[in-house]
């Protein structure tokens, strides 16, 4: 399977993540963001998209979350971190797949309740799992699964994750060499920062518009896309 980009340790495949993780071998860890739930796609708001859903892509339930995770355990040697909605991860659990922490990302910024008749979401789940066969290790020592970071707002994808989010969980959870492996790609900003943090990365993404993006935010005019362009 041809790459859609490859240059430097980072690598972009535009296809669904179903058909490339059986052609990549083993990873050393997973981060990575999947849809959500369907009530949660509904509910979205941004600062910018007012009374309509900013989400444009399918969500999923229950089942194919469970599903989605084993499959990626399945080529990771160590950590997979999703966020996640969090009525999923009771239901991984009861699955079967080895769900260590229930993680929290709390947002000093949230996106308002903009109907103002209840209290707005200030904070998003992050299931933490590992694969059974191996030893657990982190560089986080003592500190907990709470990360407390400001949203970017950069308005590259609808449910972009912020950079400094990112630098702390590739920072704890891999190490420098690993390869970091991101199924959801969105905006690229896993890979953005395993390339500062001297990991390697693989991202895939359904979408080639954001292919594109990624490929133009990693800023390496080089040799790497597929169909020769120069970014």
């Amino acid at each position: 399977m041809n790459p859609y980009y490859e240059s430097k340790g980072i690598t972009i495949y535009h296809n669904n993540y179903k058909n490339v993780i059986p052609f990549i071998g083993q990873v050393d860890v997973t981060i990575t963001d999947p849809p959500y739930g369907e009530q949660t796609h509904k509910g979205a708001r941004s600062n910018t998209s007012g009374n309509k859903s900013p989400i444009d892509f399918a969500c999923i339930n229950s089942e194919q979350y469970s599903e989605l995770i084993s499959k990626i355990l399945a080529i990771t040697k160590r950590w997979v971190i999703s966020f996640s909605e969090w009525r999923f991860l009771s239901d991984a659990e009861k699955n079967g797949l080895p769900l260590v922490r229930f993680g929290i990302w709390i947002k000093p910024n949230p996106t308002p309740q903009f109907s103002g008749n209840m209290p707005g979401q200030g904070w998003e789940a992050i299931g933490i799992y590992h694969n059974n066969k191996i030893r657990k290790r982190w560089n986080g020592g003592g500190t907990s699964s709470v990360f407390n970071f400001s949203s970017d707002y950069l308005g590259l994808h609808p449910t972009a994750k912020p950079l400094k989010l990112l630098e702390e969980l590739v920072k704890k959870f891999s190490d420098e060499g690993d390869v970091v492996l991101d199924p959801f790609m969105g905006s690229g900003t896993t890979l953005l920062v395993c390339k500062k943090l001297n990991r390697k990365a693989i991202g895939i993404e359904i979408e080639e518009k954001y292919c594109e993006m990624v490929a133009k935010r990693l800023g390496d005019t080089s040799k790497g896309n597929k169909k020769g362009i120069l970014f």
